[in-house]
């Protein structure tokens, strides 16, 4: 069994994502996605000591174009500004003391990138997410398997599976019941797994956290990539 699961790219990806990751062999990121403002593209959310706080990557033009099409607006001013707040909310945090200055001189680097995109930001904190807490997922760009992209969102799936070697895709729950139809993989010879994913709770700053839709910042500048391995490894 070759276990894959496709994504468009997410910004700072949240835990349950992360989950999904530690459990697939290779993760195909959907570069030419369009832009929905209901997902995590541009926007997750962290806990402070004061409540959910929203982390919004700025984007220009916010239609339902692809990814690799919209830019970040002002990406050095926003990036500035996203390291004044990770600074200010998780400075005297253990994950932070860690990781905390690398990562943000690498926000600042990001940014300083010619024509930056939403879909470059996503897959670069994707990637450093990945990295940084240790999951052997194999990262797949779609442009570089499937071109062009199928209409349909289960046949492009499928087809990303098919061109990357994989036998079994894990889907969320969410997009299982709502677009993904089951017989273009069954009709492929793939085969479909609903991530049944409950986070453990944690001791965020705003107190005990139960919800896996945080970005995985949250847990990770707390108590570094021993804390998120925590919660995404007993699932397995």
């Amino acid at each position: 069994m070759i276990m894959y699961t496709a994504t468009q790219p997410l910004f700072f990806a949240p835990i349950y994502m992360m989950e999904r990751f530690f459990r697939s062999d290779f993760v195909v990121i959907m570069e030419e996605a369009q832009y929905s403002k209901l997902g995590h593209q541009a926007k997750v959310d962290i806990c402070t000591k004061a409540g959910r706080q929203s982390l919004i990557m700025p984007l220009k033009n916010r239609d339902r174009r692809p990814l690799n099409e919209i830019e970040v607006d002002g990406p050095r001013r926003w990036s500035e500004k996203l390291v004044k707040t990770l600074k200010h909310v998780y400075s005297k945090k253990e994950g932070f003391k860690i990781h905390g200055e690398e990562l943000c001189d690498q926000i600042i680097d990001w940014a300083r990138t010619p024509y930056v995109t939403a879909s470059m930001i996503g897959t670069w904190t994707m990637i450093y997410a990945l990295e940084k807490c240790a999951i052997n997922c194999k990262v797949h760009m779609s442009t570089d398997l499937v071109s062009p992209r199928p209409a349909d969102a289960s046949e492009w799936i499928v087809e990303l599976g098919i061109a990357s070697g994989g036998t079994d895709y894990l889907g969320g729950g969410v997009a299982l019941a709502s677009y993904i139809d089951p017989h273009a993989f069954l009709h492929r010879g793939l085969t479909l797994h609903t991530q049944k994913y409950v986070m453990p709770p944690y001791a965020a700053l705003s107190g005990l956290q139960t919800e896996a839709d945080v970005s995985f910042l949250d847990p990770f500048l707390i108590g570094g990539r021993r804390l998120v391995r925590e919660l995404i490894s007993p699932q397995r």
